[in-house]
């Protein structure tokens, strides 16, 4: 019997002429070399798709800033979830895609780049997303990288940090009208907490909790802002709480020295766009914090828990900040 490799290659017709390599015998490698890559994306109009929540919404614009960097006289479209096309918007550089592509019809093309008959390249910056398939959509298997990694693994180059998304269109006009109403100053050392609707509460601080910490911070002169879907639960206190809004989001964790929140994908968004210190729960996995970091080459503090921690701990660390 001849001895077989793990390792293979294949063809697909809509990649042309792109060879992918292929391991133990069925998963796709997403890495080509630079000069197939400058060969396959050069003369096109680039789609990058990401039907995905916030976070893969948001890091999807690294890969549109390099991108641009590399091919900056070519189109870059943006296709992904309604919810968060925005993003694209806030970044600057990309065009709105209006081509009917759907996350099911993606589903049918078993590499991350592909082509179609009017000379466009798509980027599928979700596939094998935390679950690894096989290039005939079976052999489930979950991955273990870097949540950045995985996907940025999909536009075939090197991330660098340079690639980090700027968000040219972001504005400051929320911060700016709570300066003029004397709700804050242009000094103001802000914490901000963000309470997303999740079935998997980091955090674990209930809102008699946030109160007591508002106290005692606001007592050492930081300015807490509270995003939630639900506001009403603060009325009646000092705290300054609005109501969720992924832009003045945004322009508060640029501005804030420290970020908490109940939900992984705000403090690894924290990462992306500011060197605010961020407060997180221990997670293994994709979403290991500490991993994202190295990975996208970022110098944030950050200051984990195994298990819960109290609203005195966070007094200390933002004093020390």
């Amino acid at each position: 019997m001849p001895w077989k490799t793990k390792k293979s290659y294949k063809f697909f017709p809509f990649s042309g002429g792109i060879r992918w390599e292929i391991r133990d015998y069925k998963y796709i490698y997403p890495s080509i070399d630079l000069d197939t890559w400058n060969m396959a994306v050069n003369e096109k109009d680039i789609i990058i798709t990401v039907f995905g929540g916030l976070l893969e919404s948001l890091f999807s614009l690294t890969v549109i800033e390099a991108l641009y960097k590399l091919k900056p006289n070519q189109n870059i479209y943006w296709l992904g979830t309604d919810k968060y096309s925005n993003l694209h918007y806030i970044n600057g550089i990309s065009k709105p895609c209006s081509i009917s592509l759907t996350p099911k019809i993606l589903r049918n093309y078993p590499t991350p780049l592909f082509f179609d008959k009017d000379n466009k390249i798509y980027f599928n910056l979700l596939f094998n997303f935390l679950l690894k398939k096989s290039y005939y959509n079976k052999k489930p298997k979950e991955r273990e990288e870097p949540i950045f990694e995985q996907i940025f693994s999909n536009a075939l180059i090197p991330f660098n940090n340079s690639y980090l998304p700027k968000l040219r269109r972001l504005g400051t006009d929320f911060i700016d009208d709570l300066i003029k109403s004397n709700k804050l100053t242009s000094k103001s050392k802000i914490i901000t907490i963000i309470l997303e609707k999740t079935n998997n509460d980091i955090l674990n601080w209930g809102v008699q909790q946030i109160k007591e910490f508002v106290q005692i911070v606001s007592a050492k002169g930081f300015k807490v802002i509270v995003f939630a879907h639900d506001i009403s639960r603060f009325y009646g206190s000092k705290i300054l709480a609005f109501q969720y809004d992924v832009r003045k989001i945004l322009q508060v964790i640029q501005r804030a020295k420290l970020l908490l929140s109940n939900d992984i994908q705000w403090l690894l968004s924290g990462l992306l766009i500011s060197d605010t210190g961020i407060i997180c729960k221990d997670e293994n996995g994709p979403y290991d914090i500490f991993k994202n970091a190295e990975y996208i080459g970022v110098e944030n503090d950050i200051f984990s828990y195994r298990d819960s921690i109290s609203t005195l701990d966070v007094v200390a660390i933002a004093e020390g900040l």
